[in-house]
């Protein structure tokens, strides 16, 4: 499944695309929950990170 056709199902309706619109057509392999400053540690490619933002709330300009 790819980014778009996950976005597609409505299942997320508030789901904000925060890294651009280019990445729309990458491949899923995996879904992760992470809530943790230093999350691209932890990733290994191919993942649809999900988290609240929560650890930026005061530096929002390191979700990008």
């Amino acid at each position: 499944m790819i980014v778009a056709d996950l976005l597609k199902k409505n299942l997320f309706p508030d789901f904000q695309i925060l890294a651009g619109s280019g990445g729309v057509g990458r491949e899923i392999s995996a879904v992760s929950v992470l809530e943790a400053p230093d999350a691209d540690r932890w990733m290994r490619g191919g993942e649809f990170l999900v988290g609240s933002g929560f650890v930026f709330k005061d530096d929002p300009e390191q979700l990008t």
